[in-house]
Formats: structure tokens, C-alpha cells, sequence
């Protein structure tokens, strides 16, 4: 599972190369990244809900890198 997590998250920033100044010049491509970014914040966020039922609420909150993602996914959800 955790080999999936670091290719998503490989995946996710290599994505974000790909966003530039003229995107909107290229709509494919701007639906494309739109798209993915959908489909890169439903999985990191089943991944958080899966790590806070493993570690539970409290445990988990109390991790800085599971607070970071947590804080991470919601900002990701907002945009």
C-alpha cells in the first residue's frame, strides 16, 4: 500500500509541471490536470480516512506528518 502511496504522490508532483502560464492556451490539457487533481484528492483523501481508522483519531492527530497530510487534503478539497 505504501508503494501506491509514493506513486500517487510521485505522479501528483510531477503534475505540476505541467501547469504553466499559457495552460489556457491548451484546454486539453487544462481538463486533463483538472481531472487528475480530482481523482489525486479522492485518493489521499481514502488514504487519510484509512490511516486515521488504523491509528486512530487521537494518534493521529498528534503525528506531525498525519496532521500535515490532514492539513494538506482539506486545502486540496478547498481549491
Amino acid at each position: 500500500m505504501s508503494f501506491i502511496v509514493f506513486l500517487f504522490t510521485g505522479a501528483s508532483s510531477i503534475m505540476l509541471c505541467f501547469e504553466d502560464i499559457y495552460l489556457h492556451e491548451k484546454p486539453a490539457l487544462q481538463a486533463a490536470l483538472i481531472y487528475l487533481n480530482i481523482v489525486f484528492a479522492v485518493f489521499f483523501f481514502i488514504e487519510m480516512i484509512l490511516k486515521q481508522c488504523a491509528l486512530g483519531l487521537k494518534k493521529y492527530f498528534t503525528g506531525f506528518w498525519s496532521l500535515l497530510d490532514f492539513l494538506i487534503v482539506l486545502v486540496s478539497f478547498a481549491t
